[in-house]
């Protein structure tokens, strides 16, 4: 019963108060919110406290590590749940702030590896700047549009350039898995020659 209430709860988002009005509806069995939660604060000793503790320590040796945040609530107070993901692992941490402090919970100062984050405060800060980023193109490409709709001449132009060159290496870079370095390289720069923004008598830088 208590698994079913936690994947209620943290899987799928139900408040507390409702998963245990739930779990009564589908099983007869009571649960009360305290009952709930004690559990889970049961299930951060022990073994499970302990992979947790790893998890978070490996993060600091991914070559690659994407993180992200959203809006959280602890006790109806905002907070924000942070996200530290690759193809090997994901690791969550709920904090009430979000600056470079938590971000460098996980990803240290001398952190060896790629963040791909947001462009988010947190990551220009100082004490981030020996990291190597890659912000996210999604972003960026947003970034750029609004640019375009809000200028005019070269730098509209310029905007609409780089839109184009980031949407075309989202594509290229899905189809990376289905080609060899040689050719994922060749078509990165045939991209950025033939894009039709990069045609005219504007410099190509």
């Amino acid at each position: 019963m208590k698994a079913l209430a936690h994947i209620l709860h943290y899987v799928h988002g139900v408040p507390v108060r409702k998963t245990a009005q739930i779990v009564e509806q589908l099983t007869g069995v009571g649960l009360t919110q305290s009952a709930i939660a004690q559990d889970a604060t049961k299930q951060s000793e022990g073994v499970v406290g302990e992979r947790y503790g790893e998890l978070r320590e490996a993060v600091k040796e991914q070559a690659v590590i994407h993180t992200d945040d959203t809006g959280w609530r602890v006790g109806g107070a905002p907070a924000y749940l942070m996200a530290f993901v690759n193809r090997a692992l994901s690791v969550y941490q709920i904090r009430p702030r979000h600056r470079n402090e938590e971000v460098r919970e996980l990803i240290p100062a001398d952190f060896p590896g790629v963040t791909i984050c947001d462009r988010g405060p947190s990551y220009d800060a100082r004490e981030m700047e020996d990291i190597a980023q890659q912000k996210c193109l999604s972003h960026l490409i947003r970034n750029a549009q609004a640019v375009e709709e809000s200028k005019t001449g070269r730098a509209r132009q310029f905007s609409r350039r780089l839109k184009e060159l980031l949407r075309q290496a989202l594509v290229l870079s899905a189809k990376k898995n289905r080609l060899n370095a040689a050719d994922y390289s060749k078509r990165g720069r045939n991209s950025s020659v033939n894009s039709p923004s990069t045609q005219g008598p504007h410099p190509q830088r």
